[in-house]
């Protein structure tokens, strides 16, 4: 059950991907009758994964909700952190994305940060930009996803059922979109006297105490293709960026700090973070001149 809980939802999905992909192909080779079993036993077996998966995560979850009630939640907040981590974390990070779309259509100023040497991400960042193209792809995306419908012979009422998921899903995109942008836009990363505060947006807020940093470097913008990384390589790193390649490395003590991932508390296993700021340089200067002398 450890070794479930282990696993990766992005290596569920991708697992599931391939069953599909090589389910279709292979009913393609296969008689009728067979056809309906094979597809069959295949969304089973995704179905198993996924709910094995999921019930995994729920190891500890007593300790989580005593922790919530301890903390002053309400009943509600309590119950829900019974789930895995990482589905309650991403049930809060969607909420928060929502508030952060009210308050751009309300025009509430951003949060305050914590006092410090702020660095910005966005300002030589191409996020902001294709975020607007990505929007206006979601919408014109409508009228010709209606065209094609239409022309695939499928049946007038399916044709508005697959209409109204698509209006859904691009009214979902664009207010979840513009939440993230908000966020990032109100977020920087900070150092004060005593941590580098990390905030890209509503993605990734972190503390990093200085004493937990033992060594910042900056990463070449021409570098040799890496080999692939492990499973295990790539649990041990944390990229905060809203886009582009990271350009500052930072090695922390390992669960020396406290950080929080799309809603869920940070990896214990990470000793490596990789950001992006517009002023790498700057931000490599001021972690020197601020981390604690022997």
């Amino acid at each position: 059950m450890k070794a479930l809980a282990s696993l990766p939802w992005p290596t569920v999905a991708i697992i599931a991907f391939y069953a599909l992909m090589f389910s279709a192909l292979g009913r393609l080779f296969l008689e009728a009758d067979t056809r309906h079993w094979v597809k069959a036993a295949t969304l089973t077996g995704i179905a198993l994964l996924v709910a094995a998966r999921y019930a995994a995560g729920f190891g500890g979850g007593r300790r989580r909700m005593q922790a919530a009630r301890d903390a002053g939640r309400g009943w509600t907040h309590s119950l829900l952190s019974l789930q895995p981590p990482e589905f309650f974390g991403l049930q809060q990070h969607v909420a928060r994305l929502l508030i952060g779309f009210v308050r751009w259509i309300t025009r509430r100023p951003a949060p305050m940060m914590p006092a410090g040497e702020p660095f910005t991400m966005l300002r030589r960042s191409s996020y902001p930009a294709l975020a607007a193209v990505l929007g206006l792809c979601a919408v014109v995306e409508l009228p010709v996803g209606a065209l094609i419908l239409r022309a695939a012979g499928i049946s007038p009422e399916m044709q508005q059922v697959l209409h109204g998921v698509f209006v859904v899903g691009m009214v979902a995109t664009l207010i979840l979109g513009w939440g993230d942008l908000y966020w990032l836009r109100a977020g920087q990363h900070v150092v004060d006297a005593d941590a580098l505060h990390l905030r890209l947006g509503e993605r990734v807020t972190a503390r990093v105490p200085l004493a937990a940093i033992h060594q910042v470097a900056p990463i070449a913008k021409q570098r040799p293709a890496p080999r692939r990384m492990t499973l295990a390589e790539r649990r041990r790193v944390l990229k905060v960026s809203p886009l582009e390649s990271p350009n500052v490395r930072l090695h922390v003590r390992s669960g020396a700090w406290t950080g929080r991932v799309l809603g869920a508390p940070v990896s214990p296993l990470v000793e490596i973070i990789e950001v992006y700021v517009d002023e790498p340089e700057a931000l490599i200067a001021a972690l020197s001149r601020a981390a604690p002398t022997d």
